[in-house]
């Protein structure tokens, strides 16, 4: 195992990826199963909520504990993004140091950025699931949505322009990671080509997200020590 991380040295930055995959699985156990409002999943469907009708028709039949069991995966989420952004932000950092792409190390920057619309995201998510509990009144869950949907797209934008940044670092890779690297380009230019922004177009971008994470994970076990 010690001569593989020797020749593999991205690899011991590749466990957080198991990290992720058991937060995951963690916050599974709290939020709904299922699709929502069109969206793929609760989680989603509750972080791109526009009006109080969305909250109403996500919500509709989920009982208090139920409520309450989302908040306490609102709260594991922290431990997840604060994961995520880690793995982003070393991706910078390493990838910074090879190839010359000195400049990278300034994608640093963007994870801070989305870790704080991440953190904030949550924090409202927290607000309008007391919201529901408590029956707040219409004004009051039209300020906080109006909050939610800036925070939420700056989160996931900003991955799609991160993981973008981080191509430039791929291309100067063997051909079979440049090319796997053309993934990254994706959610950016899926998310710029679907204007409309529907729950659909809106689950396929987030879903590319996932996958450009699963393929940096994988990179980093891959990657090895030019000899």
């Amino acid at each position: 195992m010690n001569g593989y991380f020797k020749t593999h040295p991205l690899a011991k930055t590749g466990l957080i990826g198991v990290l992720l995959l058991l937060f995951v699985v963690v916050m599974g156990m709290f939020f709904p199963k299922g699709a929502f409002n069109k969206y793929d999943s609760f989680i989603l469907a509750f972080e791109f909520a526009k009006t109080p009708d969305d909250i109403k028709l996500i919500f509709n039949g989920l009982t208090s504990e139920t409520i309450r069991n989302i908040d306490i995966g609102n709260y594991v989420d922290y431990g997840f993004m604060l994961a995520y952004s880690t793995l982003l932000g070393l991706a910078f950092y390493l990838f910074s140091k090879e190839n010359r792409l000195h400049w990278l190390k300034y994608g640093i920057i963007l994870v801070t950025i989305i870790f704080t619309s991440d953190f904030i995201e949550n924090i409202f998510l927290l607000r309008l699931t007391g919201n529901v509990l408590n029956t707040s009144a219409e004004a009051v869950i039209i300020s906080n949505l109006k909050f939610l949907s800036i925070i939420t797209y700056s989160k996931w934008t900003g991955l799609a322009v991160a993981f973008f940044i981080l191509y430039a670092f791929f291309y100067f890779q063997r051909w079979y990671f440049e090319v796997l690297g053309i993934f990254f380009l994706l959610p950016l230019l899926y998310f710029i080509a679907t204007p409309q922004h529907s729950p659909e177009n809106l689950s396929v971008f987030t879903n590319l997200i996932f996958l450009s994470f699963a393929i940096l994970v994988m990179f980093f076990f891959l990657f090895k020590k030019k000899i």
